[in-house]
């Protein structure tokens, strides 16, 4: 009994091993959606193919077209600042349905915000020489700062605001739990781009340099590092890219990683410094980017360029050093951000 038991089960083991092998199904699928924000409203496309999902995500509340200056995701949802009247428009970042409006009424059109904490944001309003700060449970702005001078991008880090004052060659440091403007510092001409690495507790701040915006001799564009907890100057570097022309040299945009490095595009390249050590500048990429974006959800950055009268978006990893995806799109933008399926 026991043999033919046992050549039963090798027949068994033979027919199994001669058996085909089963497909594997795979079903994940690495898609994701690029907003962007233009003079024709909000559009999104889907990535990596880069096919136009939504060329108009909204037009504005009368039909008409909803020009945006610049987007930016807080937690579930994406803030729309309005180019050209004083409102910011909050969408569901998932279906990209409207949500609110904030009304900023005679403070003018706003220029950058920042999230220092869930219920409140505080917005540049360079028509009035201010920040505002927005209850973000009411959706309203419930106080103003008078900053003294025209109010750029803003950031913060823990409870302190950072707010660059481009006419003045300055920074504004807010503490959020006085709401005042604790201190206030020299920078080098054109404050205009300011992001902050959290875990460092620094403000990272590009400086056009004269030239740019006035009528001054041109000076190469620079990037300060600035301490959230002395509010002290850390380092100054420039960020001209290469010498060749360095002082005619624009940035163009300003993004902080999670691995401690700032970006930033000018002509002749992506520039990368690491925010702790702040000893070098590297020159990434060689192309002329328009704009600049970072997905943490990713890790990864967005980039725009314009190539034969055509926008092309470049998707690279998250030191900038490999190319992930590219998409040529008609239109170009004045703000991107990623966002999921």
């Amino acid at each position: 009994m026991i043999r033919p038991l046992l050549a039963a089960f090798l027949w068994v083991l033979i027919l199994g091993g001669c058996a085909p092998t089963e497909p594997t199904i795979t079903t994940f699928v690495d898609e994701w959606r690029l907003l962007s924000a233009g003079p024709n409203g909000l559009a999104t496309i889907t990535m990596p193919t880069g096919i136009v999902a939504n060329p108009s995500v909204w037009a504005g509340p009368d039909g008409t077209v909803f020009p945006v200056s610049k987007i930016k995701r807080f937690r579930e949802d994406v803030y729309a600042l309005h180019s050209s009247l004083p409102w910011i428009i909050i969408f569901d970042a998932t279906t990209l349905a409207p949500k609110d409006t904030i009304d900023l009424g005679g403070n003018g059109v706003p220029f950058d915000i920042t999230f220092p904490n869930a219920t409140t944001a505080y917005v540049s309003l360079p028509t009035t020489n201010a920040v505002g700060i927005i209850d973000l449970t009411v959706g309203m702005v419930v106080a103003t700062i008078d900053v003294g001078s025209k109010s750029a991008g803003i950031a913060s880090a823990g409870n302190q605001v950072c707010v660059a004052l481009t006419s003045a060659n300055e920074l504004a440091i807010i503490d959020t739990r006085t709401n005042l403007v604790e201190t206030r510092l020299p920078t080098d001409p054109a404050p205009v781009y300011v992001d902050a690495d959290g875990l460092n507790a620094v403000f990272c701040v590009v400086c056009l340099g004269s030239g740019k915006i006035d009528r001054e001799n041109p000076t190469a564009p620079t990037i300060i590092f600035v301490s959230a907890t002395s509010r002290t100057i850390l380092k100054k570097l420039d960020i001209a890219g290469r010498p060749t022309n360095a002082s005619l040299q624009l940035p163009r945009g300003l993004i902080v990683t999670a691995n401690e490095y700032a970006f930033v595009p000018v002509q002749n390249g992506l520039v990368r410094v690491n925010t702790r050590t702040r000893n070098k500048v590297t020159v990434i990429q060689v192309d002329s980017y328009d704009a600049i974006a970072y997905n943490p959800a990713r890790a990864e950055i967005i980039l725009q360029r314009t190539l034969d009268g055509g926008t092309v978006y470049d998707v690279l990893d998250e030191f900038a050093e490999n190319t992930k995806a590219s998409s040529v799109q008609a239109d170009s933008s004045s703000s991107i951000i990623g966002i999921g399926r």
